[in-house]
């Protein structure tokens, strides 16, 4: 129960893209040279859009997947990958791969490990189901206010400032 709950807190990133899109579409000015105004900006959060899609397409393959390989092996496959996704995402080869692997592959993890808790708590807990999706869902949420709030504090150690739109 603890790993799920953990699972959780750190699957809260998924609601930080309002925190982070100012960074991203730095990040884009930077490496691509692109024109950034105000709409971009706004624009960039809505990769949060391909984020969610690719979560979609993972909670509908996350069943299939769990009973094909086992929920460790599922679980440590999709950590590998989207370690891997997200490492190689910072590159700059191309702005379509940097969006790719920063949102809706990452995303397709996010939805099969999303699912493992709850596959956890049925096969282990089938009487207490609906008071750990209670204790899922709040670590999901606080997951996402933490990391919102430690975000801005990180990412501006690793900045020159606070990226502002058109500054550039």
């Amino acid at each position: 129960i603890l790993g799920c709950l953990i699972i959780h807190l750190l699957l809260g990133y998924v609601f930080c893209w309002g925190t982070i899109s100012p960074y991203v579409g730095a990040y884009f000015e930077k490496e691509y040279g692109l024109s950034m105004n105000k709409e971009f900006y706004i624009h960039v959060g809505g990769l949060n859009t391909l984020l969610f899609f690719g979560m979609a397409v993972g909670f509908s393959f996350a069943e299939k997947a769990v009973n094909l390989f086992g929920m460790r092996a599922v679980s440590f496959a999709c950590f590998l990958a989207f370690s891997a996704m997200l490492s190689l995402s910072g590159l700059g080869v191309n702005i379509l791969i940097d969006i790719l692997l920063m949102t809706l592959l990452p995303g397709l993890c996010i939805g099969i490990i999303y699912q493992i808790p709850f596959y956890c708590a049925v096969q282990y807990f089938p009487k207490n189901i609906n008071f750990l999706r209670i204790f899922f869902y709040l670590a999901n949420g606080l997951g996402g206010f933490i990391i919102a709030n430690i975000y801005p504090i990180i990412l501006s150690k690793t900045t020159a400032a606070t990226p502002e739109p058109g500054a550039h």
